[in-house]
C-alpha cells in the first residue's frame, strides 16, 4: 500500500524529532506545542533546503506563455507568471537575454521561454535519500533550540544538513554532463571558448 502524503511528512517530522531527542508525534494536528512548532517549521524548512539544492527530484522544465499579454509599466515588454510551485531559477534555454524577475513574474523582451527551475516537491514518496536526510537534518536544526533549549544541538544539527546538502549536491552532479554556456562573442575573446556554467 502506498504512503499517504500526510504520513509521509508525518515520517520526516518524526525523523527530526528523532534527531533531537524528541518523542514521536502521532498526527501533525495535534494541538500540543511540539506539533505546533512542527506545522509552522515544516514547510518553511523543506522550501529553504530545496532553494539550497536544487538536485534532481525537485527541479522541472516549463515553457512559459504570456497568455494575458502582459507587460510591465517601463522596461521590458513582456511579463511571464511565475508557476505556483516555483522556488527558485535554475537557467533559461538560452542564457544571452535580458530578464528580471519581480514579484512572481519573469520580466523580459522574449515572445516565449523555456525555463529550469526549483519546484515545490511536495510528494515526500518521490524523494530520494539524500534529500530526505537533508530535509530532516535543517528541521531538527530548527526544532532543536525551542524543544531541548541547546544552541549547541541546533548548530551541530544545522552543521549536519548542511553536510548532507554539499553531499546531495556532489551525488547529483553525477547524474548528467556538466552544462556549458557557449558564451558571447566578448566571452570567448576574454575567456578563450566556452566557458562552463
Amino acid at each position: 500500500m502506498a504512503e499517504t502524503r500526510i504520513n509521509s511528512v508525518l515520517r520526516v517530522v518524526n525523523s527530526a524529532l528523532a534527531e533531537v531527542g524528541s518523542p514521536s508525534l502521532t498526527a501533525l494536528a495535534d494541538g500540543t506545542p511540539v506539533s505546533d512548532l512542527c506545522d509552522r517549521e515544516y514547510a518553511t524548512t523543506r522550501d529553504r533546503v530545496f532553494y539550497e539544492c536544487a538536485c534532481n527530484e525537485i527541479v522541472r522544465r516549463i515553457r512559459l506563455v504570456n497568455a494575458e499579454n502582459t507587460a510591465p509599466a517601463f522596461g521590458f515588454a513582456k511579463a511571464f507568471v511565475l508557476p505556483d510551485d516555483f522556488i527558485r531559477l535554475l537557467r533559461f534555454d538560452d542564457p544571452s537575454f535580458r530578464f528580471r524577475i519581480e514579484n512572481g513574474q519573469v520580466l523580459t523582451d522574449q515572445t516565449s521561454l523555456n525555463m529550469i527551475y526549483v519546484f515545490r516537491n511536495e510528494d515526500v514518496t518521490t524523494w530520494g535519500p539524500g534529500l530526505m536526510d537533508a530535509v530532516v537534518l535543517r528541521l531538527a536544526s530548527r526544532l532543536a533550540k525551542p524543544i531541548t533549549g541547546s544552541d549547541d544541538l541546533s548548530f551541530k544539527m544545522f552543521d549536519k544538513s548542511r553536510d548532507s546538502i554539499a553531499e546531495l549536491r556532489y551525488q547529483d552532479a553525477q547524474q548528467g554532463p556538466t552544462d556549458y554556456y557557449a558564451g558571447s562573442t566578448w566571452d570567448n575573446s576574454r575567456l578563450g571558448g566556452s566557458v562552463e556554467f
